[in-house]
């Protein structure tokens, strides 16, 4: 997939400063009990599943190659943002994410890309690659926060925070 650039993250929904969340160092971060880190490289949304029929007459369902890249790539990134190895958050978590395209010269105008693929498409191919890495379940995410904007860098930032049990 993309290279990992050492320059400033992509920013976050949410922050104070300016309605955005103050990017990750290089590396990402895990503040206690959490986890903070960007993908460089243009976005990959999760495809439709494929499927082969096998010789024996069994069926095999599998991801398109493109998804499958973008997540491995997501699933280094978070693993090198927790030191290599693998710590399931417990409990309740809110996921952030905010996916960063580059605006394409057909559209100079255009505030918002609210063309294909769906936000849905992104979060779920991030979900999906950060299980048995970050969190033991996607149904661990009670609380989500996403964005899809245009802006200079290509790439997705990522941040994972458990919830307390005083958080309604």
């Amino acid at each position: 997939m993309g290279r990992v650039r050492r320059a400033a993250g992509v920013p976050l929904a949410g922050d104070r400063q300016g309605g955005h969340v103050s990017p990750s160092p290089p590396g990402g971060v895990t503040s206690p009990g959490g986890l903070s880190f960007s993908v460089y490289g243009p976005p990959v949304a999760q495809g439709r599943p494929r499927t082969a029929r096998l010789p024996a007459g069994n069926i095999r369902v599998f991801d398109p190659p493109a998804s499958r890249d973008f997540k491995q790539h997501v699933r280094m990134q978070a693993l090198a943002a927790l030191g290599g190895r693998p710590r399931l958050l417990e409990g309740a978590l809110e996921l952030q994410l905010s996916v960063q395209l580059c605006r394409p010269r057909s559209a100079p105008k255009r505030l918002w890309p609210d063309v294909k693929p769906d936000l849905s498409n992104y979060l779920k191919g991030v979900e999906d690659a950060m299980i048995g890495v970050a969190f033991r379940d996607d149904a661990q995410i009670v609380r989500m926060s996403l964005d899809k904007h245009y802006g200079p860098e290509p790439g997705v930032a990522i941040r994972l925070t458990p919830l307390g049990q005083g958080e309604p």
